[in-house]
């Protein structure tokens, strides 16, 4: 149980999206009602944000946090939906990249930890 640091956070988990409906359109994203998850958000540094471009898949952002939660969240291009949305200091995050994080040598709390960028836009 993640337990340090845990604060409260509005997160809009992703409904339905992507893909196409049997007359070939595509089905627009949708986001569900803001929910409370606690989790633990950091910011990514500046000098730090480069290293991401490869785990967020080519996308175009100006601002990237790092989430811990407890509980599996849905990424962008998993399962081909969109992924949920995070809002932290009145910005909206797009989850877009799950990293890979060995419990055994560094925390005995276990956890997942994703990245989530600014780019996401309602209705966009």
């Amino acid at each position: 149980m993640l337990t340090f640091f845990k604060r409260p956070f509005q997160l809009r988990r992703v409904k339905t999206g992507d893909g196409y409906d049997e007359g070939g359109y595509a089905i627009k994203t949708q986001w569900g009602e803001p929910e409370t998850l606690f989790c633990n958000i950091q910011p990514v540094r500046a000098d730090k944000q480069n290293a991401l471009s490869l785990e967020v898949q080519g996308r175009a952002y100006n601002r990237a946090i790092i989430l811990y939660a407890e509980e599996r969240l849905n990424v962008a291009g998993q399962h081909t939906v969109d992924g949920d949305v995070i809002s932290y200091n009145g910005v909206n995050y797009l989850l877009c990249a799950e990293q890979t994080w060995d419990n055994s040598l560094h925390f005995s709390i276990a956890h997942y930890r994703y990245i989530g960028l600014d780019c996401w836009k309602e209705d966009a």
